[in-house]
C-alpha cells in the first residue's frame, strides 16, 4: 500500500512482518513483526492501520501503527470460541478522523456482519448495519457523508450507498446485464465514459424469426412458447476463480432478454420451464 504523501510503501514479507521501504527502494525497516493483512494508511500518512493474528493469544487484531515510532496506538482484538468476532481492514475517512470498518459477530452456528464507524481513537463507536449479508470492502464518499459497501442479495453481491446522517442504504449496482458480483468498492475522483460490455447477448431478425447470440456456449437449453431459457457452462479464469455466466431468458414475442446471475453456483446440468 503506497502512502498518501508518495514517500513510503507497506508490504508484508512472509515470515518476518508488517515492511516499509522507499519508492526508490532504500531503507527498507521492519515496521511490525507479525503477520499482515489489509494494511490501509490514514491520509495524513502518520498512521498504518492493519489486521494481524495474535498467536499468544489465539485470535485477530486490528492494529493501529504511528509509522515513525512504531508505537500501537489503538488496538482491536477479535475473540473465539462459544461467542466468535474477527474484523475486516480498516477504511479511513477521508478527513482522517474516522474509521470504518467490518466486524463479524458468531453465537454457535449462527452469526451477522456489522459495519461499524467511529472516532480514529476507536472512541464513539457505531454500528451503522447490521446482517449477515455484507461481504467485505469500505468504501468512503470524499465528503465523508456515505460509505459504499457490497452486500449479498439474490442474484450475488451488489453495492450500496449507506448515508452516515441516517437513512436507509441504497442499492447503486445491479446484477445482469450490468455485471455479475460486485466487491471491493474504491471511490474514484477520475472522468468515467461508459464502455458497452463485451460479454452482451444480442438478437438478430430473421426470417424465421430471429437469433440470440450469447458469448458464452450453451450447455443447455429450454423453451415453451414464446420463452427460450440458455445455460453456459462454468468458467475458468484462474484455477480457484470459477465464474458461472448468467442463465438467459429470452422472450421471443417482445424480444427483450433477461440475465439471471447464479453467484458462486455450478452450472446446471439441465433446465426447464414451467408455466
Amino acid at each position: 500500500a503506497w502512502s498518501p504523501d508518495g514517500k513510503l510503501i507497506a508490504f508484508t514479507r512472509e515470515g518476518v512482518g508488517l515492511m516499509l521501504v522507499e519508492p526508490s527502494g532504500d531503507n527498507e525497516r521492519v515496521l511490525r513483526r507479525s503477520d499482515a493483512i489489509g494494511a490501509n494508511w490514514s491520509p495524513d500518512s502518520r498512521l498504518l492501520s492493519f489486521l494481524a493474528y495474535d498467536d499468544d493469544v489465539g485470535r485477530e487484531q486490528m492494529l493501529t501503527v504511528d509509522v515513525a515510532s512504531g508505537r500501537i496506538v489503538r488496538l482491536l482484538r477479535g475473540s473465539f470460541g462459544s461467542y466468535a468476532s474477527y474484523y475486516e481492514p480498516v477504511a479511513w475517512s477521508p478527513d482522517g478522523t474516522r474509521i470504518a470498518y467490518e466486524e463479524w459477530l458468531q453465537t454457535g452456528e449462527t452469526g451477522v456482519m456489522r459495519v461499524v464507524v467511529s472516532n480514529a481513537d476507536g472512541s464513539g463507536r457505531r454500528v451503522l448495519f447490521s446482517g449477515n449479508e455484507v461481504t467485505g470492502g469500505i468504501a468512503w464518499a470524499p465528503d465523508g457523508r456515505s460509505l459504499v459497501f457490497a452486500r449479498k442479495q439474490l442474484g450475488g453481491s451488489q453495492l450500496v450507498r449507506l448515508p452516515l446522517g441516517g437513512g436507509r442504504a441504497r442499492q447503486i449496482t445491479r446484477a445482469y446485464p450490468e455485471g455479475g458480483l460486485a466487491l471491493e468498492p474504491v471511490w474514484a475522483r477520475v472522468p468515467l465514459a461508459h464502455v458497452p460490455s463485451p460479454h452482451r447477448v444480442t438478437i438478430r431478425a430473421t426470417d424465421e424469426g430471429g437469433e440470440l447470440h450469447s458469448p458464452f456456449p450453451v450447455i443447455a437449453l429450454a423453451a415453451q412458447g414464446a420463452t427460450a431459457v440458455a445455460v453456459s457452462d462454468v468458467r475458468f479464469y484462474a484455477p480457484s476463480w470459477p465464474v458461472t455466466p448468467p442463465l438467459t431468458f429470452w422472450e421471443t414475442s417482445s424480444g427483450s432478454v433477461m440475465r439471471f446471475n447464479l453467484g458462486n453456483c455450478d452450472a446446471p446440468d439441465a433446465v426447464a420451464l414451467s408455466e
